[in-house]
């Protein structure tokens, strides 16, 4: 019959005083036969119910660990303090405990307590997370263990009931149902409200009721403010050298630059939702900003960047199509530009749509649960709001006078220009080397150095001056031959398998949770509030609210005061998981921060888009502590 292969990758380490430490490593694998229902007494049963056993649990009431001036201490209580009894602990992390250090067991009335001694004397950690393995007569235990400190009290120990860290580890001992994991992973997101329009009338079942008109206007809104978010800054550059070229120029042509790039906003708006919307109707889990979790289109966008940079900076020209990709599109004297507008407004949704503004995620929400025709209207006015200022400036080119005239000082301001453009692809780079792991990276790096290369010929031997053999074998074959082999070498770098080593990379920062349905559904049924944060590496304005507001003292503060558990889902990478979540809140797109409450009954809290600390804190103390003053 069938079978299953279940496969695992183990690394060890093994030290010696004298030999240094040797790695190791070696994969196991055990196929089993796949059965339609298995008997409870068979053998694979059996072997199950003994591995589940052996799993460890939370610790025991009155345990506990803290991190002291002596090093770190673990508290058990009677009857764990038994004469003969063995003791082993395994640390998350390596590094601050004295590996080759023995316990000092201090046995009193209460339990016992045993004392790992600090690497370096003086030196501890933050926060640590063990293993603690107890073994008498009686048998094996194993317990999980976290400890932390406060930041402004250094020597003060921290007990295991008061983590320094932003994060209150959930209970280990409480098991989900294989069967029922999807259904756990969802429950807490069955119903919420918005923070801001909270009113106390949950009638509609949390959920606000919204007409077609008021999310048009909505998506209008989110796509105007979209134009002020850090996701736009990548080509904000661009549009700095159209406007200072459309200065002084004739408003007629103005005119139709202006209408040229905002079709090429609303024709991507509308195609990238047409296929999001395609791709969910044939059952695919993704969300707004999907392309952007395609390492291959990263690759190629990051090479598209440096391609502009380089033609910002004078290396090659291309004719006046490219160049009004590249910041030419609304030179007065091109009357050809037109397309390079368009391509303009092309690149400006594919570098900023894959971020929300506020507004944008109720208009997405709504907008996915809805016919094909209203839902691409509703992408049509995210465009529109887009397109809206830029498309304003060209109709009253009047709003441009101060401006200084086109003249010499363009050159020096287009080859500035370029640097942004640098700054993309080094950012895009970033993002790539999250998905696919740093030895792809390699790749495309090399793809953009042999690209680099044609670029360079081109421009240097290409050019009219030259004699007609040189400009077609040197200028031509070869410059295309190298630009044509490094945008091979970039896409296939985008199509690398993840990496053993990026898989290994986590993807929470210190203090946080990666996102796990099942783990909110613990936490809840252990009291425990969750602060759910979801972003993506190449979301700017995730990453900026990520730095200016989440990771800061006063936040940890407050998750420390309410207890609690701070969950990060990473949605850099497709994941379905994530993707149903944000489907299930009415969500399509990050960033998306979500308060969910100790209690089950009560609805999960949506907080706005635009954040400050001061606004979650708020948000925090009235969700959790409303008696607050």
């Amino acid at each position: 019959g069938p079978t299953v292969t279940l496969a695992v990758d183990v690394e060890w380490l093994v030290c010696e005083d004298e030999l240094g430490c040797v790695p190791g490593e070696a994969r196991h694998a055990v196929p089993l036969p796949v059965r339609v229902a298995a008997s409870e007494a068979s053998a694979d049963a059996e072997r199950f119910l003994a591995v589940r056993k052996k799993l460890p649990a939370a610790a025991p009431r009155g345990a506990g660990m803290e991190l002291t001036p002596e090093g770190v201490a673990f508290r058990l209580p009677k009857p764990w303090s038994r004469d003969g009894a063995r003791f082993e602990v395994f640390w998350e992390a390596w590094g601050p405990v004295d590996p080759l250090a023995e316990a000092e067991v201090r046995k009193d009335a209460a339990g016992v307590q045993l004392i790992y001694p600090w690497a370096e004397k003086g030196k501890r950690p933050k926060a640590l997370n063990a293993l603690l393995t107890y073994e008498d007569a009686d048998g094996r235990h194993a317990w999980t263990f976290h400890a932390g400190r406060e930041e402004a009290d250094a020597d003060a120990p921290a007990s295991r009931s008061e983590p320094a860290g932003p994060a209150v580890a959930a209970p280990t001992s409480q098991a989900v149902a294989p069967e029922a994991a999807e259904e756990d992973d969802l429950r807490w997101a069955e119903r919420y409200v918005e923070f801001d329009a909270m009113t106390g009338d949950e009638s509609s079942g949390g959920r606000p009721r919204r007409s077609l008109l008021g999310v048009l206007l909505l998506a209008f809104l989110g796509g105007l403010i979209l134009n002020v978010m850090p996701c736009v800054l990548p080509v904000l550059s661009l549009k700095i050298l159209g406007f200072a070229e459309q200065a002084g120029s004739d408003p007629v042509r103005t005119r139709r630059h202006g209408y040229a790039f905002g079709a090429g906003v609303l024709g991507t708006f509308v195609a990238i939702a047409g296929l999001l919307l395609a791709l969910r109707s044939g059952g695919d889990q993704v969300g707004w900003g999907f392309q952007l979790q395609q390492p291959e289109l990263v690759a190629g966008l990051a090479f598209l960047m440096f391609a502009v940079g380089l033609s910002l900076c004078g290396v090659f020209e291309v004719g006046q199509s490219f160049s009004g990709l590249v910041g030419r599109a609304a030179s007065p004297a091109a009357p050809k530009g037109y397309v390079g507008s368009v391509w303009m407004g092309v690149l400006t949704t594919l570098i900023a749509t894959p971020c929300t503004a506020p507004f944008m995620g109720p208009a997405i929400g709504f907008a996915l649960t809805q016919p094909a025709i209203a839902a691409l209207l509703v992408f049509a006015m995210l465009g529109a709001g887009m397109a809206a200022p830029y498309v304003l400036l060209a109709v009253f080119p009047r709003w441009l006078r101060f401006v200084p005239k086109p003249g010499p000082w363009m050159i020096t301001l287009k080859q500035v220009m370029a640097f942004p453009m640098f700054a993309t692809a080094l950012w895009l780079t970033w993002v790539f080397s999250r998905q696919v792991g740093d030895d792809a990276v390699v790749g495309l790096l090399a793809g953009l150095l042999l690209f680099s290369v044609g670029a360079w010929l081109f421009g240097r031997f290409g050019t009219p001056g030259r004699s007609r053999a040189t400009r077609w074998i040197v200028g031509g074959t070869l410059a295309l031959a190298f630009a044509i082999g490094g945008w091979v070498l970039a896409l296939r770098a985008g199509d690398a398998p993840m990496d053993a080593a990026a898989m290994r990379v986590a993807k929470a920062p210190e203090g946080w949770v990666p996102y796990d349905g099942r783990a909110i559904v613990r936490a809840q049924a252990a009291g425990t509030p969750v602060f759910l944060d979801f972003t993506a590496d190449w979301c700017l304005t995730c990453k900026a609210n990520d730095a200016a507001f989440l990771e800061t003292e006063t936040m940890r503060a407050a998750f420390r005061r309410h207890g609690i558990l701070a969950m990060q889902a990473d949605w850099t990478r497709r994941d379905e998981r994530i993707t149903k979540a944000l489907a299930k809140l009415d969500r399509s797109s990050v960033p998306l921060y979500v308060i969910v409450p100790p209690d089950p009954a009560q609805a999960a809290v949506i907080l706005r888009t635009a954040i400050t600390t001061g606004y979650v804190v708020r948000a925090l103390d009235e969700v959790l502590d409303p008696g607050r003053d």
